[in-house]
């Protein structure tokens, strides 16, 4: 499905003081009303816990002011929905398999960005992930919540059971995907060796340095049968860890995206009126986010590196429910606790070393991990992907605990190559 969904609001924020008109242009984005419903009781982390297991204070780095800005947390969900799509070309067929599959969800994120502390990070929700469905008397997938676009279902369901905070909802589907890439003039992905998946037409003959315009760049981030061939496409090798390293990949192509929109949307008025002018006329927003909030977030986000955007998952043990093969949450689990109180605005995020792959270094040979073998080890320990570093720190360390989170990769991710950009 759609990585690029989180992006969106980034690049609206760095985007919209570089235009003039932003507020004319985004009050016609269509927008959506939320209910909250009946509020689920917060259960809150105990800070003494988490401080038990890494939090600690921080003092802010010399030469980074601490902001101002309100924390926020954006859901953000990635439709089926595909109006623009000609319904008798080949892509159609592709992405259909025959059906229509009406307004559904394979990708839920929370984007949560702290102007205050210069952060901001993602929490994937893998589609398998099971929960308890609000308004009804049964456990579900996660994406069952949004089917039909029910907004109100997700947004209370993902209350219910971790407990975080939702300030404002973005929904963008195959087409806002298409034209946000299309605006920032594509996004370019190292690969090691030749890729490919069958399922969603992702093609990649050979290894290098690839251009993906936006039908490309969504070939590949809807990809959870990734393969890629070492000997010249003779055999292929697969990612057995399915959505779980698909969401590593749309992690890295958020960061690839969102970098690209804010070297050209920030400095270019013509890149950042393509921008908004692709969400005014495919993305959905809630009826409260105000033209204005986005703009006082962009002001204190203005030296915002992409690169420092923390990524994180829901994660748990695979197991099979009546005839689904499902995730069950660990919720008991001491690093989700951690990224729970970070997200539910407990804690914040301490400064963390970019960690090395086991096998292969900094993040994994483009085009695939070593051996198959490894990612299923990492799937079924059910960790969570690769941290970056954040460059700033809390505007109050003396009331609010910093954590320090670091989780293993699972899957494939490019490697970080500055010369493929």
């Amino acid at each position: 499905m759609l990585a690029i969904n989180s992006m969106v609001v980034l690049t609206c924020l760095a985007a919209a003081f570089a235009v003039r008109y932003a507020n004319h242009k985004a009050n016609q984005i269509s927008r959506v009303v939320i209910d909250h419903g009946v509020s689920a009781p917060i259960i809150t982390t105990s800070i003494e816990t988490v401080a038990s297991s890494g939090a600690h204070d921080s003092v802010a780095p010399a030469g980074v002011p601490a902001g101002s800005g309100k924390s926020l947390n954006f859901l953000v969900v990635g439709s089926d929905t595909r109006k623009c799509i000609d319904p008798s070309s080949d892509r159609a067929k592709r992405f259909l398999d025959g059906r229509d599959t009406g307004e559904q969800s394979d990708t839920i994120m929370v984007l949560r960005v702290d102007p205050s502390a210069g952060q901001a990070a993602i929490l994937s929700f893998p589609r398998d992930l099971l929960v308890k469905i609000v308004g009804t008397n049964r456990s579900n997938k996660i994406n069952s919540a949004f089917a039909g676009g029910d907004v109100n279902r997700l947004v209370q369901t993902l209350e219910l059971n971790f407990q975080i905070p939702i300030d404002h909802f973005v929904e963008v589907d195959f087409c806002a995907f298409k034209n946000l890439v299309d605006a920032v003039g594509g996004i370019k992905v190292p690969f090691a060796y030749p890729t490919r998946d069958d399922h969603t037409g992702l093609w990649v003959p050979e290894a290098g340095c690839v251009a993906f315009d936006g039908w490309a760049g969504l070939d590949y981030a809807r990809s959870r049968y990734y393969q890629w061939s070492t000997d010249g496409g003779k055999h292929w090798l697969s990612d057995g860890s399915s959505d779980r390293g698909r969401i590593r990949r749309q992690q890295d192509f958020i960061k690839r995206v969102l970098q690209k929109a804010i070297d050209r949307g920030a400095r270019d008025p013509k890149v950042a009126a393509k921008l908004l002018n692709a969400a005014i006329q495919w993305v959905k927003i809630d009826s409260e986010l105000k033209v204005s909030e986005l703009l006082d977030v962009a002001q204190q986000l203005r030296a915002f590196d992409p690169n420092t955007v923390r990524t994180f998952r829901i994660d748990g043990p695979d197991a099979t429910v009546g005839d689904q093969s499902v995730i069950k949450p660990n919720l008991d689990d001491v690093t989700t606790k951690k990224i729970l109180a970070v997200f539910r605005g407990e804690a914040r995020l301490a400064d963390a070393p970019k960690q090395e792959d086991p096998a292969n270094g900094a993040s994994g040979p483009a085009g695939g991990p070593t051996t198959s073998a490894a990612v299923t080890a990492r799937s079924a320990a059910a960790a969570a992907t690769t941290q970056a570093p954040s460059t700033a720190a809390p505007a109050s360390p003396t009331t609010t605990a910093v954590i320090e989170v670091s989780q293993e990769a699972v899957g494939y991710a490019p490697a970080d190559d500055p010369t493929c950009r």
